[in-house]
């Protein structure tokens, strides 16, 4: 724990901490203890978490920093860092923080979205480094392999040499998670990154765990069998001498056939809260709680004493907020459940969350209506999460909401139009943003061979924004050409070849060796051209 406090502290030699781990090693209570010392010396750390579902929300645990930044002395705190700012970062910040009164309103779109992502994240170093300046600060960012794209890329923007903010940076992560190996593997070679690696516990500190479990000295069988059985994870041992202190001498030998007879037991308000907290995939406050569960305020706390003491959530956070207390208690919860009263509770969440105006993200509404199969309501959410996506420029986000709503096109009632938008600009936008954003290192070219070259070994992302164009042209080709072109149409064509956007999807290199996504000419060596 002292590397971690020191780390937190600023007293490491690295400007950030990696501690990995597999799933319920103790990461997040090692990094709880160890904020909880630091804080006690004067640190304000600011928190922020990935979720399972953060993949497609763009900045999620940096908008939790940015919130606890506001809390502090009641906003002044932020008031006064962004008065020690640049004029451009109060209004780049209120794009995560619409609270804030930016001086201009944020630019949308995608257009020159390269310039302003950097704009952005710019603004974010030079508001945690004038925060710095006024006051002793650490950030940690919990469950980075749920992270999104766009978090990892502001992860990597502050550790560049040449970008150092003076704040210490600590970021958990499991092991076990492949996503962000890749990412793991390139920052643990930077070297402003320490990484502290949390290994299973050996039977000694197994049995030194036990022991402060049960308050008193246990048997050795006892604790050679649950060592064998938790193979040294914290958290599985905590489960097996909880389960062990009930008389429950028939354990199932699974992990969720474990954790789902800790639940066996909770009935009533108690299992209503249990199951909203598993559903709800993030930290919910008593009034959330409330609402999706429809008790009133002494039930409903009596509900959460009963978790508590069963050892089924955390300590409430300091928003005041529950969740359980492991994500693969959480999984298991949710997958036994009923399939009707988890659609229920997905829809009462959506409901919930798109009554609260600015407070809850289109993409988490969309992954909520996914779960209660709503595929019409999902398909309005997941095109403003698109562009809620493209408004701060995460580019791989607002594609994966476009295809996602391409593909429940079909399965949505008959309509021409969502939210404004046609399939065909469906198709167009999520190809703009696979062209444009940080992705656009997938597209693909046609060497003087014939063969297909790539720029980068992932193949997926040339073939998707090809098949997008295309799809696009089959279903209204004046998409691509919204005016006529000037010269007559081959021979039984449809006139797309010859428009102005043939041109548009070329490539700038080798024009003439470049497929593109629509048809070309192609040079012969005579210098005459013919069609495809």
């Amino acid at each position: 724990m002292r590397v971690v406090t020191r780390a937190i502290m600023g007293e490491a030699h690295g400007a950030a901490l990696l501690v990995v781990g597999e799933a319920g090693i103790g990461k997040s209570r090692l990094v709880a203890a160890a904020v909880a010392d630091a804080a006690g010396a004067g640190v304000t750390v600011l928190s922020g978490w990935c979720l399972p579902l953060s993949g497609g929300l763009p900045y999620l645990p940096v908008v939790d920093v940015l919130r606890g930044l506001a809390d502090v002395d009641g906003g002044q705190f932020l008031k006064d860092t962004l008065a020690e700012c640049p004029g451009f970062v109060l209004d780049e910040v209120s794009r995560l923080l619409p609270g804030l009164e930016a001086t201009a309103s944020p630019h949308s779109g995608v257009s020159d979205d390269g310039w302003r992502r950097r704009q952005l994240l710019d603004a974010l170093r030079h508001l945690i480094r004038a925060a710095a300046q006024l006051r002793r600060i650490a950030i940690v960012i919990e469950d980075v392999h749920w992270a999104d794209a766009a978090t990892v890329e502001l992860l990597d923007y502050l550790l560049v040499p040449g970008h150092a903010t003076g704040v210490p940076i600590v970021v958990t992560c499991r092991i076990d998670e492949t996503p962000p190996t890749d990412w793991v593997d390139r920052v643990q070679r930077n070297s402003r990154v320490d990484r502290l690696d949390l290994l299973p516990l050996t039977l000694a500190e197994t049995a030194e765990q036990i022991e402060l479990l049960l308050g008193e000295r246990p048997a050795q069988s006892f604790v050679e069998a649950t060592f064998h059985r938790s193979e040294g994870n914290a958290f599985f041992t905590e489960q097996l001498v909880w389960s062990a202190e009930q008389g429950d001498t028939a354990l199932p030998a699974g992990l969720t056939s474990l954790l789902l007879s800790r639940t066996a037991a909770v009935t009533g308000p108690a299992r209503d809260v249990l199951e909203a907290l598993a559903v709800a995939g993030r930290p919910l406050d008593e009034p959330e709680l409330a609402q999706v569960c429809a008790q009133d305020e002494p039930e409903l706390r009596n509900a959460i004493r009963d978790l508590l003491s069963r050892r089924l959530l955390r300590a409430p956070d300091a928003a005041g907020r529950h969740e359980l207390r492991h994500a693969l208690l959480a999984e298991a919860v949710s997958r036994d459940m009923l399939p009707g009263a988890r659609r229920d509770l997905h829809l009462e969440f959506a409901n919930m969350m798109a009554g609260r105006a600015g407070r809850a993200s289109a993409a988490q509404i969309a992954e909520h209506l996914t779960g209660a199969a709503r595929p019409d309501d999902e398909l309005h959410w997941r095109v403003i999460a698109a562009q809620e996506a493209e408004s701060v420029f995460a580019a791989r986000e607002a594609a994966a909401q476009w295809r996602r709503a391409v593909a429940l096109w079909d399965e949505a009632a008959d309509t021409d139009r969502v939210a404004g938008i046609d399939i065909a600009q469906m198709y167009l936008r999520a190809a703009s943003v696979l062209r444009r954003g940080p992705v656009s290192r997938y597209r693909v070219r046609r060497s003087r061979s014939g063969g297909a070259t790539y720029r980068n070994p992932d193949r997926r992302g040339a073939s998707v924004h090809s098949g997008l164009c295309q799809s696009a042209l089959k279903l209204r080709p004046s998409a691509l050409c919204p005016r006529p072109p000037r010269r007559a149409p081959p021979r039984g064509g449809q006139g797309v070849a010859g428009c102005p956007a043939d041109r548009r999807f070329r490539r700038r290199e080798d024009p003439a060796d470049e497929p593109g996504v629509v048809g070309h000419a192609r040079r012969r060596p005579g210098g005459r051209t013919r069609r495809p």
